[in-house]
């Protein structure tokens, strides 16, 4: 059983004062298989992130169906499918008025799971390699690189199944953001858990995931490895998306 299968999703939104559709995503299927580590990759716009909030029931499909560990995606199992679901999105996503480890442990104390909260914050903290001393500080006292390592452990609180990213590095400086690129794929690896990570960076995606998806213009237009993408693209967008991002890509041959 696939740990994520989306199935011909289609989705459209209204975009101007006459309220006539935009097709954000066009008859698009994807599957993740359980342990696999998927980059999904395209320019801004093309419909990476509401495929990532089609997956948590955030936003419907118009057709076709999303299954998480066999779960179909609908109005009445969203919130089951959410506890299954970690999700880090940029900048960490924490909420100002909390600490660092109130924003932590806040879905695990709303939650029926019993287990020792502190003891699962310290064990994330060192996956995360997050200080233990900055969980008593709120998110402005924190640097971007910290906020992400607080909203990786959020994700991994009550143990998610599916890990989901959306570009939580794409604010970083290049330092921080290739430290924190390490140990991520440090701590996917330990975890073993599904991930899909949305990125603009080619190279990104070739350091953290197993294969890369292309998406372009709403539509998955070739998925492999880094290798099967720049020796065989299959059309000329891939080909372009490659070729433009060729010096990152070099230094990982």
């Amino acid at each position: 059983m696939e740990a994520l299968a989306l199935e011909c999703v289609t989705k459209s939104f209204a975009s101007d004062v006459r309220g006539e559709a935009r097709m954000v995503v066009h008859e698009t299927s994807l599957t993740v298989a359980p342990g696999e580590r998927l980059a999904l990759i395209g320019p801004s716009g093309c419909g990476k992130s509401t495929l990532l909030r089609m997956i948590l029931g955030l936003v419907v499909p118009d057709t076709g169906r999303v299954r998480v560990g066999g779960v179909e995606v609908t109005e009445a199992t969203a919130r089951l499918v959410r506890r299954r679901v970690g999700y880090v999105i940029q900048d960490g996503g924490l909420f100002p008025h909390l600490t660092a480890e109130e924003n932590v442990t806040l879905v695990a104390r709303l939650s029926v799971a019993r287990f020792d909260i502190r003891a699962r914050v310290r064990e994330l903290a060192a996956l995360a390699r997050l200080p233990e001393a900055l969980l008593a500080r709120f998110p402005h006292a924190l640097s971007g690189g910290e906020r992400q390592r607080v909203g990786l452990v959020r994700a991994l609180m009550l143990e998610p199944e599916l890990l989901l990213l959306d570009e939580p590095l794409g604010a970083l400086d290049p330092i921080v953001r290739a430290r924190l690129q390490e140990d991520l794929r440090d701590a996917f690896r330990n975890l073993g858990k599904s991930v899909v990570f949305v990125t603009h960076d080619m190279a990104e995606a070739a350091y953290l995931a197993d294969s890369i998806a292309v998406m372009h213009a709403g539509v998955i237009v070739q998925r492999g490895t880094m290798k099967e993408l720049r020796e065989a693209p299959k059309d000329s967008f891939v080909a372009e998306f490659v070729n433009a991002q060729r010096t990152l890509t070099e230094a990982l041959r």
